[in-house]
């Protein structure tokens, strides 16, 4: 209880390019996948297990689309702003790219 007042809660970190709808798609998924963990029926287990299924192919589709959209605008913008040379906006524009890509990089041990 200490720590909890004096950490706080972890937060977790936002991820500017997921849109409102597939927000929407993970709140729906997230319901689902509670309502499949308290049933005790196989019956209805299967039932919402192949929902859950469904509705998790959809948010992996719609995630990566909303991300490509996102870097496609940001990509734009970077042009547009190289073109009539604000320098200051293109190199914001560099850095928000570079600091949302995934390093894939590992230690070697």
């Amino acid at each position: 209880m200490a720590a909890r007042k004096s950490l706080g809660y972890k937060k977790n970190k936002v991820k500017p390019w997921i849109s409102r709808e597939s927000w929407e798609l993970i709140k729906q998924r997230k319901a689902i996948k509670l309502r499949l963990d308290g049933t005790n029926s196989e019956r209805l287990k299967e039932k919402r297990g192949a929902e859950y299924k469904a509705k998790d192919r959809e948010v992996k589709r719609h995630v990566p689309r909303d991300k490509r959209n996102w870097t496609d605008g940001i990509a734009k913008e970077a042009e547009e702003a190289a073109n009539s040379q604000h320098m200051r906006t293109l190199n914001n524009l560099t850095k928000t790219e570079r600091c949302t890509q995934s390093t894939t990089e590992k230690a070697i041990s």
